[in-house]
């Protein structure tokens, strides 16, 4: 009876060992992905990536308190972008409330005071993001605006400036 018993743990520790190598479906974008836009807010626990109405997406190097903004192609049809662009920001969308954490590679992005983006191990202050509808009346656009913070009493949006930086 022992000896079945160890034999049957040895197989059911063979049979996770080789299930553990099966490659695993990714639900995330990846770079060089073709993406299509949606109409509305991102689901929560979903994946994407933040695309302006200049043909930028929003890059993943906050090194200077900055992301790059980089240079995306729309597709043929306008409903998306025919592939992202190496070093872009694969945003998860956490839905919070009306408002959202944007991860980022685990980290959460922030906003400051001084109106600088950084990365967090944790949702602190300046984590928490809202959507609202696009001020230049663009259809199905939205601006990123801070829920939490602020710069000298103005709001903190994320948005294109100085060349290629967000």
């Amino acid at each position: 009876m022992r000896k079945t018993l160890t034999k049957a743990l040895a197989l059911l520790l063979a049979l996770a060992m080789v299930l553990s190598l099966l490659p695993v479906i990714s639900l995330a974008v990846e770079e060089g992905d073709a993406v299509t836009f949606i109409s509305g807010l991102p689901a929560d626990d979903s994946y994407g990536v933040i695309y302006n109405a200049g043909g930028f997406v929003m890059g993943a190097d906050f090194g200077s308190g900055q992301a790059p903004a980089l240079e995306a192609t729309a597709t043929t049809d306008g409903k998306g972008l025919e592939g992202l662009p190496r070093g872009t920001a694969v945003v998860h969308f956490i839905q919070s409330g009306d408002d959202y954490y944007l991860v980022i590679g685990g980290k959460y992005v922030c906003a400051t005071e001084d109106r600088k983006l950084t990365l967090s191990d944790t949702a602190v202050t300046g984590a928490k993001w809202t959507f609202v509808a696009d001020q230049a009346d663009l259809a199905g656009y939205w601006n990123i605006k801070n829920a939490e913070v602020q710069s000298g009493g103005s709001d903190i949006y994320l948005e294109q400036y100085q060349g290629r930086q967000v």
